[in-house]
């Protein structure tokens, strides 16, 4: 994933929450921060059982 961090899939996180609980009808805002980052995770597996030996999370 990646974008702003203070958002809601790139969406401003308030608004969503707002929009989401007042069940409103409106369209969503996108997020103005400039803050942004990049998130992910990368798994190591074993071929031969397919069972994952590693897990490593990404933040950058």
């Amino acid at each position: 994933m990646c974008g702003p961090i203070n958002s809601a899939i790139g969406y401003d996180l308030d608004f969503e929450v707002k929009r989401y609980l007042e069940e409103l009808d409106s369209d969503s805002i996108l997020s103005s921060d400039n803050k942004c980052s990049i998130n992910g995770v990368l798994f190591k597996i074993d071929v031969k059982t397919g069972k994952t030996k590693e897990v490593k999370r990404i933040i950058y």
